[in-house]
């Protein structure tokens, strides 16, 4: 958990503001074959338009071992974004790169599910372009 909130702690910093699109370098998102229950640092550039996201949480289908990554989820900070539509797209290195499937906003908040978990022990996502419409 700290290292998630390490991770995504320089985006919150960043504050992503989206009026346009902006992109954010920061800590990447990968696993280890040796150590599954650790992050490991990269590089990854995350893009957003249309929004603020103040928060990110990571959901895995294998809980604790983390290696299969199966949610994003982004909470907003403009309340204004009611229903508003999200996508989600990723650029991985390794491994099958997961089509997204995002909630529409609600409570400033939204979830994206993959279509097929992403298997961090393969690779990891190098970049994601979230856009709010």
């Amino acid at each position: 958990m700290r290292n998630m909130i390490q991770l995504f702690g320089g985006v919150a910093a960043a504050g992503l503001v989206a009026a346009g699109a902006t992109a954010f370098t920061g800590s990447g998102l990968a696993s280890t074959v040796t150590a599954p229950n650790s992050f490991i640092g990269g590089s990854t550039t995350v893009s957003v338009a249309g929004a603020t996201i103040d928060t990110v949480t990571y959901g895995y289908s294998d809980g604790s071992v983390k290696q299969q990554l199966s949610t994003i989820a982004l909470h907003l900070t403009d309340v204004n974004s009611a229903g508003a539509a999200v996508t989600l797209a990723t650029t991985v290195t390794g491994g099958s790169n997961p089509t997204w499937t995002c909630t529409a906003v609600s409570a400033q908040a939204s979830t994206c599910t993959a279509g097929v978990p992403y298997d961090l022990t393969t690779g990891s996502i190098t970049n994601y372009t979230v856009k709010v419409v």
